[in-house]
């Protein structure tokens, strides 16, 4: 099952399904930035497009499972966030969901958990990330960056995770497996002092 894959994919990367909400769970990581302005426009959209697909395939040989969470009201509500979901990125409908019902500071809500097999159902990288990049400016879909959307390579055990327009997280089971696109992409790596030190002390623990 698709589910039971991406479970054990996360596992062999260090962290449980639900554990992977945070981004700060897995032991391995790159941050990168794809919008340094501040700002939004059509420049800057197709700035952070570029960068999000390059990355994507740089860090996936291939993307196996395509994994979006987030909160929602109903199984009913959900049903119409995936007809926006097919009206502006894929008509694919997920080969499973779930629905879990979750706490969070003494709050319980319901999680959607929504998985496509991308081994067999199409869906455009484009599309897709054109909407998540849109999402926070008046996008269709908000839901794609209140919640979470995950593109796993099941065999590398590499995760891909562009969480807005301002930036782009790639996660891996080993750092021997993000050293290449560390190297190569340096100067999109994200500014900020605690990032940078993760970092480096992920590649300099590996040296040792």
């Amino acid at each position: 099952m698709i589910q039971e894959q991406t479970r054990l994919t996360l596992a062999r990367m260090g962290v449980t399904l639900e554990d992977a909400c945070n981004m700060h769970s897995f032991p391995y990581g790159i941050y990168f930035l794809l919008n340094a302005d501040g700002e939004w426009g059509s420049k800057q959209k197709m700035r952070a497009l570029l960068r999000a697909q390059l990355l994507c395939r740089e860090a996936l040989e291939e993307r196996h499972i395509l994994f979006w969470r987030f909160q929602t009201e109903s199984e009913e509500k959900t049903q119409e966030v995936l007809q926006r979901f097919a009206g502006t990125v894929s008509p694919a409908l997920p080969a499973a969901k779930e629905f879990v019902c979750m706490q969070q500071d003494g709050e319980a809500f319901l999680e959607a958990r929504l998985y496509w097999d991308l081994r067999w159902q199409k869906i455009s990288m484009e599309k897709l990330f054109s909407q998540i990049l849109e999402a926070d400016h008046g996008g269709m879909v908000p839901e794609l960056t209140s919640g979470q959307v995950f593109l796993i390579d099941a065999q590398k055990d590499m995760l891909f995770y562009l969480y807005d327009d301002r930036g782009a997280d790639v996660f891996a089971a080993k750092p021997s497996a993000l050293r290449d696109l560390y190297r190569e992409y340096t100067s999109w790596l994200h500014p900020h002092n605690w990032e940078q030190e993760r970092m480096r002390q992920m590649f300099c623990a590996e040296e040792k």
